[in-house]
């Protein structure tokens, strides 16, 4: 059978608008080749390091131009047509580049007039100038109009070529972007400097995020001791050189602190042969009482080449309720080279090494389920403990000043019983979510309740009360029992001084916390 195979036009279509749903990855796309281009370039020796490398993104609002350019090995001139116009035909190594498939170069037609690649290697005295004409491809691609264009005439319409003159002695690639669309994200600077803080390959900023680059303990010596390739690139938009957003302090969604991270967990995922898979590391919070607010860390997320694939919600399916994913920062970087992410890079080829992986991270996030859902059991039971006990000192304050018949005071001194078995019952699930989170590996967590002391005083003071008639403390300080009772004068003088200074300058929830450690450490002598 004499047949020709035409490819239709439309398969551009697809690999282009229909490829992405969201249209940042443009971003990605480039930068990914970027990085495919600089480790050529080092390892030809061009380049001594990535510090030496340089990928700077320009946008201009005004101009609606984008800019991409990196300082990587570049395309030689007799390859350049046939590297920036064919589709799909790529020659690069899966198992080495980020990008082998041949089309991610294409994400910028969907979105401007004209899109232009020029690039020179090392020993050219000439650069290649690509330029696709989008506006027209758009044209032609247009569904019911030039029946008889197929793939190749419509490119050849729309991609054109020319040189020019260039130092023989650079190196580069850039992409130039012209007339995209006015209300494209892509050209909002913020979103972009957000959306490539999570993405691209950055390092971490250790002033805001010490645990990446603590010599003892952090990510990246764990990384080091474990021959884990560190794989950042200086990335620069508008100038200013990206780090990813992580950092020691959660933040709600009005900037205000509500959770630190204290710790950080480092692990090596293996295969049934004991080989490395993937490195995942994650944050312990202190108080975890909540999903994290910013979205630009929430959730542990994957990243291959550390190029981030899918975003904060792609690893949320492994966990008993996906919404405890959030409760957590952190990354799983995939060291599997046939683990290989899909198309879209929204998640992975779905073969046999990546069933591996989901298998063993399945029990990984088990785990972690079940540390964020006691770290809710022990909050909520801390949150009940407090209302009773606010609601006691209540009802003893109104006791005291008002004249309430017998009724209502025996109704009210029912409800302080009721408060006390509520305080108990919550400090015991308390203690028990405690010693869960110790024997989950939460060994920080303290045994004693944070605001056991503070339960003992208010506990005894509503005893007190409610055995006032057998009580001497109770008769000689009818208004309040003095939990500094028995402390030398001077102590007490000292202890009052400081407590007042702390009144003074913190919200009352937690000086409520302080005070009644201070108390504590003063009865018991720890001075």
């Amino acid at each position: 059978m004499n047949h020709k195979t035409t490819i239709g036009k439309f398969a551009l279509d697809s690999l282009t608008i229909g490829m992405y749903e969201n249209e940042m990855v443009a971003y990605r796309e480039y930068i990914q080749n970027s990085t495919d281009a600089i480790d050529k370039a080092i390892k030809l020796g061009w380049l001594k390091s990535n510090e030496d490398a340089n990928i700077k993104v320009n946008v201009c609002p005004n101009d609606r131009t984008i800019e991409i350019e990196d300082n990587g090995i570049g395309i030689e001139k007799n390859k350049a047509y046939s590297k920036l116009a064919d589709i799909g035909n790529s020659d690069k190594d899966y198992l080495s580049d980020r990008g082998f498939r041949g089309i991610g170069r294409l994400a910028g037609t969907a979105y401007c007039d004209q899109l232009v690649f020029e690039t020179s290697t090392k020993g050219e005295s000439e650069k290649s100038i690509i330029t696709w004409n989008c506006k027209k491809l758009k044209k032609l691609l247009q569904p019911g109009e030039y029946r008889d264009y197929d793939l190749e005439k419509v490119i050849n319409e729309c991609v054109s070529v020319e040189y020019d003159y260039e130092d023989n002695n650079k190196h580069f690639f850039k992409v130039i972007m012209h007339k995209v669309e006015e209300k494209s994200d892509l050209l909002n600077v913020s979103r972009v400097k957000e959306y490539l803080s999570q993405v691209a390959p950055l390092e971490m900023d250790v002033t805001c995020f010490y645990y990446y680059a603590d010599l003892n303990s952090g990510i990246k010596r764990f990384m080091k001791d474990n021959n884990i390739p560190i794989e950042e690139y200086p990335v620069e938009v508008n100038g200013e050189r990206m780090t990813k957003l992580y950092s020691t302090v959660i933040k709600n969604n009005d900037g205000k602190k509500v959770d630190d991270i204290v710790g950080i967990n480092c692990s090596i995922i293996t295969n049934d042969s004991c080989e490395p898979i993937a490195f995942l590391w994650y944050g312990d919070r202190k108080n975890c009482n909540s999903q994290i607010a910013d979205s630009r860390v929430a959730g542990i997320r994957y990243r291959k080449d550390n190029i981030m694939v899918g975003n904060e919600e792609t690893l949320s399916k492994f966990f008993t309720e996906s919404r405890f994913n959030k409760y957590y920062i952190g990354e799983l970087y995939i060291l599997d080279k046939k683990i290989i992410p899909n198309a879209r890079r929204d998640d992975f080829e779905d073969n046999d090494n990546y069933k591996i992986l989901k298998d063993k991270f399945t029990e990984i996030a088990k785990r972690l389920t079940s540390i964020a859902r006691n770290f809710s059991d022990m909050n909520n039971s801390y949150k009940k403990v407090e209302e009773a006990i606010k609601e006691n000192e209540q009802i003893i304050e109104r006791i005291e000043k008002e004249k309430l018949n017998k009724e209502t005071k025996e109704e009210l001194e029912n409800k302080i019983k009721d408060n006390n078995s509520k305080i108990a019952k919550n400090s015991k699930k308390y203690g028990n979510s405690v010693s869960k989170l110790r024997d989950l590996g939460r060994k920080d967590i303290d045994n004693t309740i944070s605001y056991g002391m503070k339960n003992d005083t208010f506990v005894s003071n509503n005893d007190r009360y409610l055995h006032k008639d057998n009580n001497e403390d109770y008769k000689n300080n009818k208004k309040k029992y003095d939990p500094l009772r028995g402390v030398s004068r001077d102590i007490v003088k000292v202890t009052r001084g400081i407590l007042d200074i702390l009144k003074n300058e913190l919200k009352n929830t937690e000086y409520e916390n302080i005070e009644a450690k201070v108390y504590d450490f003063v009865r018991k002598g720890k001075r």
